[in-house]
């Protein structure tokens, strides 16, 4: 169990997501629909961010398995999303097991070897896995933060969005 995080800040939390800022990053859980609001919310945190942290950002999101692909309207926004602020590395992890689980991570490599981006990018399988890729990004930015204080963030704030909206939590995967 990764140790609990020190302050975290909260920036939104509802029934289908919840994101965080802490260190230099923004940590954002997609726990069913990803709509437009959040998503241009992200793009607005992600550029405040990167007025404090002119050194470089990073950005790690989790798609639970309970997560929906977003309408043609949001996915627009996705380019917005990636040229936000100084992102210096950024991550997604779906973390389901199995052909669905595979193919939805085979997707999001595939839109990001398409976008290419500028920065450093993941897809992940778990949120262990992805704390220490982005610990490693965050040492070249001259910062200290361990895999385990990064995984410690993002799995508070899974826990508090299943602890505060369990009904979302328990549906089940969702169709592709």
């Amino acid at each position: 169990m990764p140790p609990k995080p020190a302050g975290y800040e909260i920036l939104a939390l509802d029934p289908d997501h919840v994101a965080a800022a802490e260190f230099n990053m923004l940590f954002v859980v997609w726990q069913r629909r990803t709509l437009q609001p959040a998503v241009r919310a992200v793009i607005t945190q992600l550029k405040r961010l990167a007025t404090k942290h002119p050194g470089g950002i990073g950005l790690m999101q989790v798609l639970e398995e309970t997560s929906v692909v977003p309408d043609p309207e949001t996915r627009e926004l996705f380019p917005e999303v990636l040229g936000s602020g100084n992102i210096q590395h950024f991550s997604i992890t779906y973390v389901g097991t199995g052909f669905r689980a595979a193919a939805i991570r085979a997707t999001l490599t595939a839109m990001f070897w398409v976008a290419r981006p500028s920065f450093e990018y993941s897809t992940q399988t778990s949120v262990l896995e992805a704390g220490h890729w982005h610990a490693e990004r965050q040492r070249r930015l001259g910062r200290k933060e361990t895999g385990r204080d990064i995984e410690a963030v993002m799995t508070a704030l899974r826990l508090l969005h299943r602890e505060r909206y369990p009904e979302v939590a328990t549906r089940g995967p969702a169709p592709l």
